[in-house]
């Protein structure tokens, strides 16, 4: 598989599993579909053709991912979420508006369309889905040793630069005698 590949459920499912989610087949509105739960969230990922009834479409699968919420009701009825596929990239100004329209109607559940998604965006399309990453690791320059090597390397001759940095560092100020 390639990071140009476009996306299928089986991808979703991977990533989804990956995060700690625990998933399971289901069949909603005949229509195959990855149901990943956590204690926080429950997530269905379908993956469909075409855009021809896509808004109805997602409305039943919609309703069968409620109902399985209503199964076993806890916290996590709340956050419901639905992953649409669609093979196609929309290549319309209706179709956009499809997209958005449904991502805009977040009754009972919130839904993400991802039309034309390739496998290496993956990862960015279902970050809201993912938990949050550990923060990067910097590692922080002394500004002092920075601005010593800087004025080392333009020339500035090195009795001159101690007695500056050392000035500022104990005095907060520059002093040249």
């Amino acid at each position: 598989m390639t990071a140009n590949e476009p996306a299928c459920r089986k991808d979703v499912a991977a990533l989804l599993e990956s995060a700690g989610y625990e998933l399971q087949e289901r069949r909603f509105a005949e229509s195959e579909t990855t149901v990943a739960a956590t204690p926080y969230a429950l997530v269905a990922c379908v993956e469909l053709d075409g855009w021809g009834g896509l808004d109805q479409r997602v409305s039943d699968i919609q309703a069968g991912l409620t109902e399985l919420a209503e199964e076993a009701p806890s916290a996590r009825s709340w956050d419901l979420y639905l992953v649409v596929l669609v093979a196609d990239a929309p290549t319309s100004a209706a179709q956009r508006a499809l997209v958005e329209s449904i991502e805009g109607d977040t009754r009972y559940a919130r839904k993400f369309v991802h039309a034309g998604v390739v496998v290496g965006d993956l990862d960015k399309a279902l970050r809201p889905l993912l938990p949050l990453r550990p923060p990067a690791d910097f590692e922080i320059a002394d500004p002092i040793e920075e601005l010593r090597g800087e004025l080392l390397a333009i020339g500035v001759e090195g009795a001159t630069v101690e007695q500056v940095l050392g000035s500022f560092t104990n005095e907060d100020e520059v002093q040249l005698r």
